[in-house]
């Protein structure tokens, strides 16, 4: 989807939200724009921040078989008292942490409303069917008020190949270049787990393949060094394991790698 018709679109749901509820005389030609946008395997919602309901649905029925009463907030969260639960029960924790985190930098003025401003989270969801599937949710902030505040958010769901047992996340900014810092380092701070620059470092050269002397040898550091700095991040790990009794074995680089992709410590792009 490039940038156009996202505006498109952006345009023809306002123009509709403006006019109240869909009227029914206007369905099928909204209804043609947007399947015309979107594609197959592409659903749409939006999202109203103060009402906390899903205001509108496109193609959730088709695409995960859910009619628009189920699929609820409660249901996209995982809700307790709620009957269905729609995101996979291994993918909520980090679905809902990576939402607060994005919501807390949204407050602080970053902003997601246009193809250089946006937020895409990809998961694994369960279908009506019980049949375990991944999605990309691309978001935009749809509607603001007078001050600026969101108010109602566009969402762009997409089901993509289920080959990553992770939580993802992909964020742009040209008003905020170093939003991907921000962004893993207040998940850091929910999380309560510090780690230095260095120990960032050491494993982003270990998850190269690179082994610890090699590391050293980069960083113009001791082996010793490169060894301590892991040891002392293993135990960091392990300790808040045991404190949120969660069962997560670090044994090896390997453990403590996938622990860091899962939990969204830091990213392991080398700049």
């Amino acid at each position: 989807m490039n940038y156009s018709e996202v505006i498109s679109l952006r345009k023809v749901l306002i123009e509709e939200f403006r006019n109240s509820k869909l009227a029914t005389s206007k369905k099928r030609s909204l209804n043609d724009v947007i399947k015309g946008i979107t594609g197959v395997n592409t659903f749409i919602t939006i999202y109203h921040f103060q009402t906390k309901e899903i205001l509108f649905c496109y193609h959730v029925l088709e695409n995960i078989g859910y009619t628009k009463d189920e699929f609820t907030i409660e249901a996209i969260n995982n809700a307790e008292n709620n009957p269905i639960h729609i995101i996979h029960p291994h993918d909520i924790e980090h679905k809902l942490r990576y939402d607060l985190v994005m919501y807390q930098l949204m407050a602080e003025g970053v902003k997601i409303s246009s193809l250089a401003d946006n937020y895409k989270i990809s998961l694994r969801i369960i279908d009506k069917q019980d049949k375990v599937k991944r999605v990309s949710k691309q978001s935009y902030i749809f509607e603001v008020d007078e001050n600026g505040t969101p108010l109602t958010q566009l969402d762009i769901w997409r089901l993509i190949p289920n080959d990553n047992p992770y939580v993802s996340i992909q964020l742009n900014s040209e008003h905020n270049k170093n939003i991907i810092d921000l962004f893993y380092k207040k998940n850091r701070e929910l999380l309560g787990i510090k780690i230095t620059e260095r120990q960032m470092e050491i494993l982003k050269l270990r998850n190269q393949r690179l082994d610890n002397k090699s590391v050293a040898s980069h960083l113009f550091i001791s082996v010793k060094t490169v060894e301590n700095h892991i040891r002392n991040l293993t135990l960091t790990v392990k300790a808040y394991c045991d404190l949120h009794q969660i069962d997560e074995q670090i044994y090896n680089m390997n453990d403590l790698l996938h622990f860091i992709i899962k939990y969204g410590i830091f990213s392991f792009v080398i700049e």
